[in-house]
């Protein structure tokens, strides 16, 4: 059976098997109050709903709750991760740390082949060029997988512990939180959305919906599309390069694509470390940062 994650006001979270949960609604029930979540649920809901007595008098646990029906969160200090996600956060920002170091030496394979180009050069030269740019090329590609592959991860538990802290209301499921990244159109604008969501959760899971993101998340999410923009241009410029002067040209919308991706890359670094610290806050029960960096 799936796990349950239980939060009764006044004390830690805790987690347990569904059959636990069943048979202590069933036996002595819980403390007025406490609330219930799994993963799939759009929200926390009463733990009153677990027992067998009232299950079928109850409203679909999936649905949002009314008014009426919304009991009020854990108080802070007492939150507990779904999933902790430190390792995982680990692993990211390494990623992000080798994804920016790539770039920038790209960029100065790209500026020396610039400078190869405006001048006469020997076949052994060119020859030599083309295996530094296919080597990076390749290395960037690698780097650039692996990294959206931990980052879509990282996003997922992002917004499950935000969940995890009995935040209601949440617009952005699990699933979607990353699932928006590869619909087109949508994804110029949906997983902003969605990461301003998990910033404000991460600081104030109660009342959050009277909070603002960070303006690292704005940036962060600027560069993202200004760098992956400029890499299409980029890519498209490279393979209609046929002269010397078309090679020039797809050269220097490489520089200015890479560019975006070392200054992206830092701003992915800051925007993944301060959530981070703003959940692990909560777990540890100290004060959570501020809206802003």
């Amino acid at each position: 059976m799936p796990d349950i994650h239980i939060a009764v006001p006044g004390e830690a979270q805790r987690t347990v098997s569904e059959g636990e949960a069943r048979e202590i609604s069933s036996r002595k029930g819980w403390p007025a109050g406490t609330l219930y979540w799994q993963g799939g649920m759009a929200d926390w809901r009463p733990v009153t709903e677990l027992s067998p007595a009232q299950a079928e008098s109850q409203p679909n646990p999936y649905a949002t709750p009314t008014v009426a029906e919304t009991v009020a969160a854990p108080q802070s200090g007492v939150f507990a991760f779904v999933k902790d996600p430190r390792g995982i956060t680990t692993v990211l920002i390494v990623l992000l740390g080798l994804s920016l170091l790539v770039d920038a030496i790209v960029m100065l394979l790209d500026f020396s082949q610039h400078v190869m180009l405006s001048r006469q050069f020997t076949e052994a030269e060119a020859t030599a060029n083309d295996s530094r740019q296919s080597m990076g090329g390749i290395a960037a590609l690698i780097i650039y997988i692996a990294t959206i592959i931990c980052f879509c991860m990282w996003v997922h538990r992002a917004n499950r512990n935000s969940r995890g802290f009995g935040a209601q209301g949440m617009q952005f499921t699990p699933g979607w939180a990353v699932g928006w990244y590869f619909i087109p159109f949508a994804n110029l604008v949906k997983p902003c959305q969605s990461m301003a969501e998990i910033w404000k959760v991460s600081g104030d899971p109660i009342g959050w919906t009277h909070r603002k993101a960070g303006p690292v998340v704005g940036i962060w999410w600027t560069l993202w599309l200004l760098s992956n923009i400029s890499s299409n241009i980029s890519s498209r410029l490279g393979l209609a390069a046929e002269t010397i002067d078309q090679i020039k040209t797809s050269t220097i919308a490489s520089l200015i694509s890479n560019g975006f991706g070392v200054a992206s890359a830092v701003a992915a670094i800051i925007l993944v470390l301060n959530v981070y610290r703003r959940q692990a806050a909560l777990v540890s029960g100290s004060q959570a940062t501020g809206d802003t960096v």
